[in-house]
């Protein structure tokens, strides 16, 4: 099942604790920002039950469980992702664990960012991957390229979808 995390609930501490111990280093920074942030009373500009991050940045989180509740699955519905690049919603640190992929659990969850980025207003989301043929089949068009902020020599490319 795909919901929408909220701090201080026992799904959003075992999604963090997943994220923790997976095997790709964004997840495991995302846990420790999860852990950190505030979650947003919806002012300033901060959707409501966003993790607020600094003045206007934000992260949704969006979890996938089994049916015995364990998580398997994570992704955020982000107002940034990459340093320089004025675009917004994201989708992004999108991770299944290795037990469970093959399931579509990333499909479901970025529908779930899909339908949360149009309740907040937007008709375009965005996302950047340095993977080559994964996202085109849930619809996302590649339409520029941008330097990674750690490595200005590693290229990835910049993938949108009308909503």
């Amino acid at each position: 099942m795909v919901k929408i995390l909220k701090k201080g609930t026992a799904d959003f501490d075992r999604m963090v604790a997943f994220a923790e111990t997976c095997s790709w280093e964004p997840g495991r920074n995302l846990a420790k920002r999860m852990k950190e942030g505030e979650e947003s009373d919806g002012t300033n500009g901060i959707p409501k039950g966003a993790i607020a991050k600094r003045a206007s940045d934000w992260e949704i989180l969006i979890g996938d469980f089994g049916e015995d509740g364990a998580p398997r699955g994570f992704g955020v519905l982000s107002s940034t992702d990459f340093p320089k690049v004025d675009y917004l919603p994201w989708v992004g640190v999108v991770f299944v664990g290795e037990d469970f992929r093959g399931n579509r659990i990333s499909e479901k969850l970025i529908d779930v960012m899909e339908q949360k980025a149009k309740e907040l207003g937007y008709d375009i989301i965005y996302l950047v991957t340095d993977h080559v043929n994964l996202y085109e089949k849930y619809g996302y068009e590649k339409f520029d390229t941008c330097a990674c902020p750690w490595d200005e020599k590693q290229v990835e490319s910049l993938y949108r979808k009308a909503l």
